[in-house]
C-alpha cells in the first residue's frame, strides 16, 4: 500500500482498496473492439458530470459505428 492508501490513476487519485477490488482500465488505451464491448455492456457506477460523459462516449460510438460500416462494405 502506498503512503496514505491512495494510488494515482491517470489524472485521478483512487483509494487503493478500490483499485485492488476492481479491474480499472483507461478507456482510451483499449483497442477499438474492446471499446465497443465496454459501450455495449458496461454499467456506470459513478459519474461526476453525466452530460460530459455522454458527449465523450457519443464520439466513440460514432467512430465504432463508422468503422463497422466500412468493414461491412469491404467484405461485401
Amino acid at each position: 500500500m502506498s503512503p496514505g492508501g491512495w494510488r494515482i490513476f491517470g489524472n485521478m487519485f483512487l483509494a487503493e482498496d478500490v483499485t485492488e477490488k476492481y479491474d480499472i482500465k483507461i478507456f482510451e488505451t483499449l483497442p477499438l473492439y474492446m471499446k465497443a464491448g465496454v459501450l455495449e455492456n458496461a454499467v456506470v457506477i459513478w459519474v461526476d458530470d453525466e452530460p460530459e460523459m455522454m458527449y465523450y462516449l457519443y464520439r466513440w460510438r460514432r467512430l465504432i459505428e463508422d468503422n463497422l460500416l466500412i468493414r461491412q462494405k469491404m467484405t461485401s
